[in-house]
């Protein structure tokens, strides 16, 4: 460590503080933060400007990865309360085909009945088409103990990466080991 640089754990035992408003956003990250940065020292050359930046790095920061944290919290609420997948069913139908018949005639007699022959006739035949059409089933299953942990498993890992990614954000206000 060079002479005149001072670590994290030294700024908090001078008394520095962190930003507890924006840290509270995430359940026991000041207490993370902490743990993770306690060996480094501050990049900045007084602990005011280093207050500073790490104010604003965490109030620029810290609500998407709490709005991120909050969205697999639901996630694993939902599956603890609902332990259910959906699964849906569609079926595609062809084009409909209907016809309909009617034989039916008009004859005009002519006025002569001398020549018996009609003087018009008429048939009426008709069909109709439709066009082609889909319907869907939503069908709800429980999920089985196996899927049920596998679920889990990945919204804990992705829980965990999340807070790894925010914790990475402030690498930049501590000084790089070259």
């Amino acid at each position: 460590m060079a002479k005149y640089t001072e670590t994290f754990a030294e700024y908090l035992e001078g008394g520095g503080a962190l930003p507890s408003s924006s840290f509270s956003l995430i359940e026991g990250f000041e207490d993370l933060f902490k743990e993770r940065y306690c060996g480094c020292e501050i990049g900045f050359e007084t602990e005011a400007l280093f207050a500073l930046k790490l104010d604003y790095k965490a109030r620029a920061v810290m609500p998407s990865y709490g709005y991120k944290l909050r969205i697999v919290g639901k996630q694993l609420q939902a599956l603890q309360n609902t332990p259910e997948k959906m699964r849906y069913e569609t079926r595609n139908y062809g084009k409909q085909h209907s016809e309909t018949k009617s034989d039916g005639s008009n004859t005009d007699l002519p006025f002569d009945a001398a020549t018996a022959t009609p003087s018009s006739l008429s048939n009426t035949n008709g069909s109709a088409d439709a066009d082609a059409h889909t319907d869907t089933t939503e069908y709800k299953d429980d999920l089985s103990a196996d899927e049920r942990l596998r679920v889990i498993e990945e919204l804990t890992r992705k829980s965990s990466s999340i807070i790894e990614d925010c914790l990475d954000e402030f690498k930049p206000l501590f000084m790089g080991v070259y």
